[in-house]
C-alpha cells in the first residue's frame, strides 16, 4: 500500500509503521524491556523479592541516627572478634544472629567485663598497667548488643528466656536479668572506686530560676564595647540561659543544643536582639575577648560546659556533680513529677525509642 492508498478518516491520514504492528521488532523490544523491569522486582516464582523489601524496611526503621548506627556496628564487630578470640564461638559462626547461642547473655557480660571491670574473666584483679573503661562505655557496649540482636537480627525487645515448650532460649540475650544485675553492680563498683558518674545530678526548676535571676542582671547581660586594655564580658548570661531552657525542656545534651541553627526554631527574642544574629548557629563561638564570634562556627561543648559550671559557682552551687546530661535528666524529672507526664510520653517528646522493658529501665 502506497502513501496515497493509506486510509483516511475525517480528513486525516493514518500512518502505519512498524511500531504499531503487533509482533514487529520494535514492539518486541518494548515487551522485553517491560519483562526485564518486572524480573528486577520478581523472583523465579514470579513473587516480589521479599528479601530486598525486608532490607529496605529494616534500614528505614532502624530507630537510631546514622552516627549511632555506625558506632553500634563498630562495637558489634569488636564483640564478634572477642567471642571468637576467647573461644566462646567457633570460627565461621556469627555471634549476632537470629538464633543466638544459648549462652549469648553470658558471653555479652564477659565482653563488657573484659573492657570495663577491674576484675578479669579469671576472677583475679586487673593488672595495674591496664586501665578499665568507664561505666558509660559499658552502657554503650550493652546498647550495641541490644541493637545487634534486637534490630539487626529481628529479635526485638523480648527478654531472653527459656521456652516452656521447646526448652530453647528465645528473645534478646542483652535484655536479661543477669545482664541488668551485672550492669547495676558494675556501676556501684565504679562509683566506689572513684569514677564520677556523668551528670549524676539533675538540674531542677529552682536551679533554673536562680540561674535566670543571676544571668539577667544588667551587669551580666549587657554587651559593653571592646577596648584594647580591658576584656569585657559579652551577654554570657543570656546565651547561657537560652541554652539552659532549650536543653531542659527539649531534653537535649549540650552538643545537641549548641548545633541549633536559626531556621530550626522560632527566634528567642532576648538573645537574638542582643547577639544580632541573622543566620547560622543560634549559639556561636565565643572569642578570646569573650565576644560573640562568627555565627557560622558553633560553640564547642567543652567551652559551654566550662561556662555553665562557672555559672553554677556564681549562684553558690558545687559545679562538679553536673555535666552534659544534667539538663536532659532534669527535664525528664520535671515532666514526670511536675507535669505528670507518662514515661511513654516523655520518650515520645524526647524522640527516644519506646521499645523498652522493665529490665532495661532498671539501668
Amino acid at each position: 500500500m502506497s502513501v496515497l492508498d493509506k486510509p483516511q478518516f475525517a480528513g486525516q491520514t493514518i500512518a502505519f509503521n512498524d511500531d504499531n504492528i503487533p509482533g514487529s521488532s520494535s514492539a518486541n523490544n518494548d515487551e522485553e524491556d517491560n519483562e526485564e523491569d518486572e524480573t528486577q522486582t520478581l523472583d523465579a516464582d514470579g513473587d516480589v523479592k521479599m528479601d530486598d523489601l525486608r532490607a529496605v524496611i529494616k534500614e528505614v526503621s532502624k530507630g537510631v541516627v546514622d552516627s549511632t548506627d555506625a558506632e553500634y556496628k563498630r562495637l558489634i564487630k569488636l564483640c564478634e572478634k572477642f567471642v571468637h578470640a576467647a573461644g566462646f564461638i567457633k570460627d565461621g559462626v556469627d555471634f549476632f544472629s537470629s538464633v543466638p547461642d544459648p549462652q549469648a547473655a553470658v558471653f555479652a557480660v564477659a565482653w563488657i567485663m573484659s573492657c570495663c571491670d577491674d576484675v578479669g574473666l579469671d576472677g583475679k584483679p586487673r593488672d595495674l598497667d591496664t586501665t578499665a573503661d568507664s561505666y558509660n562505655h559499658a552502657q554503650k557496649m550493652r546498647a550495641a548488643c541490644t541493637y545487634g540482636f534486637g534490630r539487626l537480627h529481628g529479635l526485638g525487645s523480648i527478654p531472653w528466656q527459656k521456652s516452656e515448650y521447646s526448652g530453647k532460649m528465645l528473645g534478646n540475650p542483652s535484655i536479661f536479668e543477669d545482664v541488668s544485675r551485672y550492669m547495676v553492680s558494675l556501676r556501684k563498683k565504679n562509683v566506689r572506686n572513684g569514677e564520677v558518674a556523668t551528670s549524676a545530678r539533675a538540674i531542677t526548676p529552682e536551679i533554673l530560676q536562680a540561674l535566670y535571676h543571676y544571668n539577667n542582671r544588667p551587669e551580666v547581660c549587657e554587651i559593653k564595647p571592646v577596648t584594647r586594655r580591658k576584656r569585657t564580658e559579652p551577654a554570657v548570661g543570656l546565651i547561657l540561659h537560652a541554652v539552659h531552657v532549650i536543653a531542659f525542656l527539649c531534653l537535649l545534651r549540650f552538643d545537641e543544643a549548641l548545633k541549633i541553627q536559626l531556621q530550626d526554631i522560632r527566634p528567642l527574642t532576648a538573645w537574638l536582639a542582643c547577639a544580632k544574629i541573622t543566620q547560622g548557629y543560634l549559639f556561636p563561638t565565643i572569642t578570646v575577648r569573650d565576644q560573640i564570634g562568627d555565627s557560622t562556627r558553633l560553640m564547642k561543648s567543652e567551652k559551654f560546659l566550662e561556662m555553665f559550671r562557672n555559672n553554677l559557682l556564681d549562684i553558690g552551687l558545687d559545679p562538679y556533680p553536673y555535666g552534659t546530661h544534667s539538663f536532659r535528666r532534669g527535664g525528664c524529672q520535671y515532666f514526670a513529677s511536675h507535669r505528670r507526664w507518662s514515661l511513654r510520653r516523655i520518650c515520645n517528646w524526647g524522640g527516644w525509642s519506646m521499645e523498652f522493658s522493665s529490665l532495661t529501665i532498671i539501668d
